[in-house]
């Protein structure tokens, strides 16, 4: 029974992960459901309540019933093994057991059952680990199918950007219009003026479920192309810094806060000003919205010096500051804007790698 129990919660357990959980009643019924014929007494007496029982409760009863079967079966073969041992002073025999044919015990306790059933077994087990995992994978396929149709919705294109970008190509620089995002979001610290760091990273929930953290806070001027061919600036503010991000995420709601409008076309896309008048042009590539920057911007003051380190320590998996300096220090890398420094910069990913 503790087995039995045991596999019957890690199937409620497989449900839960795939996103089809049951609840605590369903799982007693469940379980109450499957058990064999020798608990129809206590499955009974449970189902008899008002309501239905707690899981605790139910399991407890049953490794209960369990010892009470046990019992009963060792005072059955002990009796079987007395009147065997009365036989054989006396002409009675005992019972005749329908599988070998002799007598002196029953068919449930013959010694040539364990035997011949040894490869049925085997071979039941085998269907059943095989009719259990085709289970598991149509309930996966299930879920998944379900995720996908509940992902096209409306209601889910919010920062969707981040999922469809690597079907597409564009240029890192590059910023994405979306209508889903609540700010702007850049993946390079190096295009930051005023930049600060945040006291607690901040949590940004992308369109395919991720989550990514938001470190820090400033502003970023770009130049981007119009259609007519003109190049103009453009600053953003108060954008906040996401180094795990793909690409660059021009948030709609945050430009109309300071009263740009965008106007989304077939071909592209135009933020206005308040004027009317274009400042940005994005052009259309698959279903996302391009604004094409032809230049990476101006890069950030000494304060952020740091942060561009910590960014090429995160590109070469993490390496010892000791080594990075020696890369820098002895130009053993090509266009390696890493600045040689002597106090140690914190890495939050280092840090949690090395406790034990």
């Amino acid at each position: 029974m503790t087995d039995h129990i045991k596999s019957m919660t890690e199937v409620f357990s497989e449900l839960a992960v795939i996103g089809a959980p049951m609840e605590e009643e369903d799982k007693v019924v469940t379980l109450l459901a499957s058990l064999p014929d020798s608990y129809n007494v206590l499955v009974t007496a449970l189902e008899a309540n008002s309501e239905v029982p707690k899981m605790e409760i139910v399991t407890d009863s049953l490794l209960h019933e369990e010892r009470k079967i046990q019992d009963r079966d060792r005072s059955v073969v002990s009796d079987e093994n007395a009147f065997v041992s009365r036989s054989r002073h006396g002409p009675a025999r005992g019972p005749q057991c329908y599988g070998c044919n002799k007598y002196g015990h029953i068919h449930k306790f013959c010694p040539e059952r364990d035997s011949s059933n040894r490869n049925r077994t085997k071979n039941d087990q085998r269907r059943e680990r095989g009719k259990k995992q085709s289970h598991k994978a149509n309930r996966a396929e299930a879920a998944e199918k379900k995720w996908v149709s509940e992902s096209s919705s409306d209601e889910a294109a919010g920062l969707i950007a981040q999922h469809a970008l690597s079907t597409t190509s564009c240029s890192d620089s590059d910023w994405v219009v979306d209508s889903g995002a609540t700010c702007y979001m850049c993946q390079d610290g190096e295009l930051f003026t005023n930049y600060r760091k945040l006291k607690e990273p901040v949590k940004v929930t992308l369109g395919d479920g991720r989550k990514v953290k938001g470190v820090g806070q400033g502003d970023v001027i770009i130049r981007v192309e119009l259609e007519s061919g003109k190049r103009r600036k453009l600053q953003l503010h108060d954008v906040l810094l996401v180094p795990d991000l793909s690409y660059n995420l021009l948030s709609v709601p945050k430009a109309a806060e300071y009263g740009k409008t965008t106007v989304f076309m077939k071909s592209g896309a135009e933020i206005q000003d308040s004027d009317g008048k274009t400042v940005a042009f994005a052009e259309r590539v698959g279903n996302l919205y391009h604004i094409k920057c032809v230049s990476s911007g101006q890069k950030v003051f000494s304060s952020t010096e740091n942060q561009g380190n910590l960014l090429w320590h995160q590109r070469y998996g993490h390496l010892g500051w000791d080594r990075m300096n020696k890369l820098a220090r002895e130009d053993m890398v090509n266009e390696f804007a890493f600045k040689p420094c002597d106090n140690k910069n914190f890495c939050e990913a280092c840090v949690e790698g090395k406790q034990t």
